[in-house]
């Protein structure tokens, strides 16, 4: 009789990262490349005066008018900087005229990156409580595919950033459940 082989440890892990990939792949396919509400945009145009002028205010290239700032907070537009570099640097390869689209779509990329780690940390976490990882497999792709996740992973709100953090802040207080279970005697 043929024995099953044993999950390893990074079965799991491995199992995480192609949910991930294959959410983020779908996102990305589902995604229209361009900002929906003047919030978003708002969000963007710090993001973007933070690389060229250095600062949160909105007109920063303007001495005439005094400085304007957005009404949103600024942690999301801190977040996509490297992305906002990486589509600078994109762009840099291909004609001036798409600079700003590809800029602007390197930057798009944040949610669904954001959204499809979410999921992946969902899955983690529903196996980490004890169920199956099909469980966890069908509680991820039903989070990621099957509520309000997925139409936000097509913008450049803040919710899935805040969604992301309050869930690695949950898999962080499990995974120090679990390492403080493992380490207490046993009576």
């Amino acid at each position: 009789m043929r024995q099953l082989p044993r999950f390893s440890r990074s079965a799991p892990q491995r199992a995480a990262q192609a949910l991930f990939a294959c959410l983020f792949g779908i996102y990305l396919l589902t995604s229209s490349g361009h900002n929906y509400a003047i919030d978003e945009e708002l969000m963007f145009e710090v993001t973007e005066n933070l690389v060229l002028h250095g600062g949160f205010a909105l007109n920063a290239g303007s001495a005439a008018e005094p400085p304007q700032y957005s009404q949103y907070g600024p942690g999301q537009s801190i977040a996509a900087l490297p992305l906002y570099g990486l589509g600078r640097a994109l762009a840099r390869m291909f004609p001036t005229q798409t600079y700003a689209f590809l800029t602007r779509a390197v930057v798009g990329w944040f949610n669904p990156l954001i959204t499809a780690a979410v999921a992946a940390l969902l899955y983690q976490a529903v196996c980490m409580l004890g169920y199956r990882h099909r469980v966890g497999l069908a509680t991820a792709l039903l989070y990621g595919l099957g509520t309000m996740a997925w139409p936000h992973s097509k913008t450049f709100f803040a919710e899935p950033l805040t969604a992301l953090l309050l869930f690695a802040s949950f898999v962080i207080l499990l995974r120090l459940r679990h390492a403080l279970a493992a380490s207490a005697p046993q009576l």
